[in-house]
């Protein structure tokens, strides 16, 4: 059975390669800056157009958060380049995106013996006094949380293509140690 992979956030980060004065953010409807917050290093664009925010430091480097797909991520980037040239914060520039990293959660539909399965298989690693779940880092990059309940998180994607590997991969390796095949979100 397939799992039920779902992008929860993408983070995608831009160099604008210009100094930026996010200290007047907060004089318009889409910003925020707060010196207290970040000791004033940054400032917020936010506006209904925007599922996330974009985060933007005085040396022109901006992070977006919150997208639900690489496009939705790069858009948003987009977005907020455009409002601060359009406010004349900025000259216009292309803006190049770098996807940082990529979150999904999964559902395997069925328990998982964690205790046998840490013990079984050397990749993962299993502290309950520690932590609720295993950790397993793919060999495709990300890192996975397994939890006893068959709900998987995984991080640090840089790409839909890993995320879909590591499934597939967690899929495979896991089966042999499910409790049961009906298990409800």
């Amino acid at each position: 059975m397939p799992l039920t992979v779902k992008i929860q956030n993408v983070i995608t980060t831009a160099n604008l390669h210009q100094y930026i004065d996010i200290t007047k953010f907060r004089r318009y409807t889409w910003g925020t800056y707060d010196l207290e917050y970040y000791g004033g290093r940054c400032g917020y664009i936010k506006d209904d157009k925007i599922r996330g925010r974009v985060t933007v430091f005085l040396s022109g480097k901006t992070i977006s958060i919150g997208a639900k797909s690489i496009h939705e991520s790069i858009v948003q980037l987009q977005y907020a380049v455009e409002i601060l040239a359009r406010e004349k914060f900025i000259r216009r520039i292309k803006v190049q995106a770098k996807v940082q990293n990529m979150v999904a959660t999964a559902n395997l539909a069925s328990k998982i013996d964690l205790a046998r399965m840490a013990m079984t298989l050397t990749k993962f690693t299993l502290e309950p006094e520690q932590f609720p779940a295993a950790i397993y880092r793919s060999p495709y990059g990300p890192t996975c949380l397994i939890f006893a309940s068959g709900k998987v998180i995984i991080a640090g994607a840089k790409s839909k293509k890993q995320i879909i590997d590591t499934e597939s991969l967690l899929q495979n390796l896991l089966k042999q140690f499910f409790i049961n095949n009906n298990v409800k979100d």
